[in-house]
């Protein structure tokens, strides 16, 4: 260390450090520090000036830890722990994980059913821990675990990747939503093929121009007419408004959305091949012991009882 600087030293640097070195990418700990990239590049380049070393090195995994930064990490973030408990008098357990994220990529779909669930178990055992719900599709989750962008990835396919382990959790179908004002052909308020077939649909899909209700219609030497399409399930209680307007979307994400915005969930018409909904991370974070303790609760939020009505395990 730069002797100099020790008068004016600033421990947040000491922060951004730890946070470098666990995130592995300036933009991750950014996030986990609520402040902008460019004010973690600033801390790493005065980082770099009093310990006389590059301390982190960019390659193809992000930012790569030198021999220095290894060895001065246990002692900084030893230090750190001691400081905090100082200040707030906490135990060992509540100081476990402080100052650190998680970041778990999903589809709003399973954010909307599992979300506020999986963050109450997560807070109860970790309540120093920053739970971080990131936007991702079955294009773009692989890249994004690999990448490190997110650490756990909940998703209704199985990856298969090199790269990426997962455990299939439970299988899952899909419901429809209407909206209570929605006008049926007979008295009895059930949703027949016909019915289904003749009314204005909301699609949900990642490219907003096809998903598996077209699939199998198609199949089936059928077509539906798709009157709006979105990317996101929670804008549904605001598009299915007119009196012949329905979606089909995961059982899941129907029995959600109906229970806090007043549309009805009915039984698809449509039989549907069940789907897979799998939890998955990084091979490399495999023995990772924060990871490995978020996925047990995710596994959790899955095997509640309350849950499985609408995920059946084969």
């Amino acid at each position: 260390m730069n002797k100099n600087d020790n008068g004016h030293f600033d421990l947040n640097l000491l922060k951004v450090f730890v946070a470098l070195y666990e995130e592995g990418s300036a933009s991750r700990a950014a996030v986990r520090l609520t402040v902008t990239q460019s004010a973690v590049s600033a801390a790493l380049k005065r980082l770099r000036i009093i310990y006389d070393d590059q301390l982190f090195i960019r390659n193809s995994q992000g930012l790569q830890p030198t021999s220095k930064a290894h060895a001065i990490k246990p002692i900084i973030a030893d230090s750190l722990d001691n400081f905090v408990s100082t200040l707030n008098h906490l135990s060992d357990s509540q100081l476990k994980y402080a100052n650190q994220s998680i970041m778990i990529g999903l589809s709003d779909d399973f954010e909307l059913f599992i979300g506020s669930t999986l963050a109450e178990k997560i807070k109860s055992k970790f309540p120093r821990l920053k739970v971080v719900f990131r936007q991702t599709n079955s294009q773009k989750v692989v890249n994004a675990l690999v990448e490190r962008e997110i650490d756990i990835a909940i998703t209704s396919t199985y990856l298969r990747s090199s790269a990426i382990q997962s455990d299939l959790m439970k299988y899952g179908n899909y419901s429809c939503l209407i909206s209570r004002d929605f006008v049926f052909p007979e008295t009895e308020k059930t949703l027949d093929l016909e019915t289904y077939l003749a009314s204005d649909h909301v699609l949900v899909s990642g490219d907003g121009l096809t998903g598996s209700v077209d699939e199998l219609l198609s199949r089936n030497g059928q077509k539906r007419n798709v009157a709006m399409a979105t990317t996101h399930f929670s804008a549904l209680p605001f598009l299915l408004q007119g009196p012949r307007t329905l979606a089909t979307i995961p059982s899941h994400a129907a029995q959600a959305i109906s229970q806090v915005c007043g549309l009805v969930n009915l039984p698809c018409p449509l039989k549907f091949d069940d789907y897979p909904v799998s939890v998955s991370w990084h091979k490399i974070r495999a023995k990772d012991s924060l990871i490995l303790e978020i996925i047990t609760l995710v596994k959790e939020c899955f095997s509640e009882s309350n849950l499985q009505q609408h995920f059946d395990v084969n």
